[in-house]
């Protein structure tokens, strides 16, 4: 036996381990870093207590009634979604993103705008997915970001899908 090539082996093992462990705990540091910046970029999201595969959520911002539908309902991992924003009154918007994230655990960056519909400035449509999640069922957050001439305004919306 070459023990040259033995002892060589002997410290590459652990040396690999510690590498992947290192590769490991960055990457989860990473993931839970684009969370944290997510959720405080600066504009502090309102919480809409609705659920958005029972139905549609309405909410307020700003004084302004709103309403949130996600379909086809159940929203399901690799489905494609439609996401509908009516907006009831007057609010000078420019731009609306929505964000996906899971709760408990990063599922990499899913955001997607929505465009207004020809003729209807008060009514928005965006088409996403939620990536699939090897646990079963899992808790979801939608952020909804409209971009107005007064500033960024947000809602959270919180869901269980598989």
């Amino acid at each position: 036996m070459n023990t040259r090539t033995d002892t060589a082996m002997d410290w590459l093992k652990p040396l690999l381990m510690a590498l992947l462990m290192i590769g490991l705990l960055a990457s989860f540091w990473l993931g839970a870093r684009l969370i944290q910046e997510s959720l405080s970029s600066g504009t502090h999201a309102q919480t809409v207590d609705c659920d958005l595969q029972q139905g549609p959520c309405q909410f307020e911002l700003d004084g302004v009634l709103m309403q949130l539908e996600a379909t086809p309902r159940p929203l399901r991992s690799l489905l494609p979604f439609e996401l509908f924003l009516q907006v009831q009154g007057e609010l000078d918007i420019t731009q609306v993103n929505a964000e996906l994230q899971g709760v408990e655990m990063y599922m990499g960056q899913n955001r997607f705008n929505l465009t207004a519909e020809p003729g209807k400035s008060n009514l928005w449509r965006g088409r996403s997915e939620l990536a699939i999640c090897t646990t079963g069922e899992m808790r979801w957050y939608l952020l909804l970001m409209l971009e107005t001439t007064t500033g960024q305004k947000q809602a959270r919306f919180e869901f269980n899908a598989r």
